[in-house]
C-alpha cells in the first residue's frame, strides 16, 4: 500500500515527531524499536502527548471555504444502523472521506423519536470550484474498503450503500460562502504496528478528532504498509490524515486500529507548533 488518504486535505505533509506513552498494558513492537501502546474503547485510557508541526505554506491553504453538503431527507428507520459517510474530490485534486452528521428534519408524534432526518458535512474548497461527491449508507465493515465498494460488494449492496450524490458548486466568499477560519495543515497520525497484526482486508479506518474542545469530527485514514529497509520480508502499518488548524491549536484525536484480534485505539493530544 503507498497511498495517501485525507479527511479534509490530500497531498504530504510533514509529520510530527512521534513521542511514546503507554496507554495499556498491551504492548507490539513497533520499526522505532520502542514499545507501542494501544487500547480497547472499554479500557481507561492514558493519552500520549506530542507536538504536530504546522505547515502555513502549500497548496492546501488555498481551499480557503468551507461549504456544506446536504443529502436527504430519509426515513429514520432505513438508516439509523448505518455510517452516513461522504466521498467527495474537490476541484479535482482534493479527495477525501467524512462522516455526515444527522440533522432531524421530523419528529414521530412523541416529540422525541426522529422520523425523518438529513445529513451535512462541510468540505474545503477554493473559491469558484465545483466538488463531485458520493453518499453512501454503510455497515461498520464495509467502511473497511470504502475507496474499493464495487469490489467488495454484489451490484444489489452497491445500489443499496449509495443514497445520494452530485456536485456542489463553490462560489466566492463575497457572494456568502463560508470561511476556512484554518490557515494551517496538521497530519494526524497513528503509530506504527507490524503489519501481520492487522486484518487483511481493511484499507481505511477512523480518526475521530477535536479542535480546541469544539465539537468531533470523523474522518476516515488510510492504512499505510511500510516495508522495513533491511527486511522487506517485515513490515509495519500506521493510519495518517492531513487536516486544517492553526498554531497554537490543541488537537485531542484517537484512531481505531482494526487488529486481528478485534479493534483496537490509540488516544492522542496534541499541540500545533509552527
Amino acid at each position: 500500500m503507498n497511498k495517501k488518504t485525507l479527511g479534509i486535505i490530500s497531498v504530504a505533509l510533514a509529520l510530527a515527531v512521534p513521542v511514546v506513552g503507554t496507554i495499556s498494558n498491551v504492548y507490539v513492537k513497533a520499526s522505532n524499536e520502542s514499545q507501542i501502546a494501544t487500547v480497547s474503547p472499554d479500557e481507561a485510557q492514558e493519552v500520549v502527548e506530542k507536538e504536530l508541526v504546522a505547515v502555513p505554506d502549500g497548496p492546501n491553504v488555498y481551499y480557503n471555504t468551507l461549504p456544506t453538503i446536504k443529502s436527504g431527507p430519509y426515513n429514520y428507520s432505513d438508516v439509523e444502523n448505518k455510517t452516513i459517510v461522504l466521498r467527495y474530490k474537490s476541484n479535482n485534486a482534493i479527495e477525501g472521506f467524512k462522516k455526515m452528521k444527522m440533522n432531524v428534519y421530523e419528529y414521530e408524534s412523541d416529540g422525541v423519536t426522529p422520523k425523518t432526518v438529513t445529513y451535512s458535512a462541510q468540505v474545503a474548497c477554493v473559491e469558484r470550484s465545483h466538488t463531485p461527491y458520493s453518499v453512501y449508507a454503510l455497515n461498520n465493515e464495509q467502511i473497511d474498503y470504502i475507496d474499493n465498494l464495487r469490489d467488495n460488494l454484489t451490484p444489489e449492496e452497491c445500489e443499496a450503500a449509495y443514497i445520494d450524490g452530485g456536485r456542489l458548486e463553490n462560489d466566492f466568499l463575497d457572494r456568502g460562502e463560508t470561511p476556512n477560519p484554518k490557515n494551517c495543515s496538521v497530519t494526524l497520525s497513528s503509530e506504527a504496528l507490524d503489519f501481520e497484526l492487522f486484518r487483511d482486508e481493511v484499507i481505511y479506518t477512523e480518526v475521530t478528532y477535536s479542535i480546541n474542545g469544539d465539537e468531533e469530527e470523523t474522518v476516515y485514514a488510510f492504512l499505510d504498509l511500510r516495508r522495513d529497509k533491511e527486511n522487506h520480508t517485515k513490515g509495519y502499518i500506521s493510519a495518517s490524515v492531513d487536516v486544517y488548524a492553526n498554531v497554537g491549536d490543541v488537537i485531542e484525536y484517537k484512531i481505531k486500529l482494526p487488529l486481528k484480534d478485534g479493534d483496537v485505539y490509540q488516544y492522542f493530544k496534541s499541540t500545533v507548533v509552527e
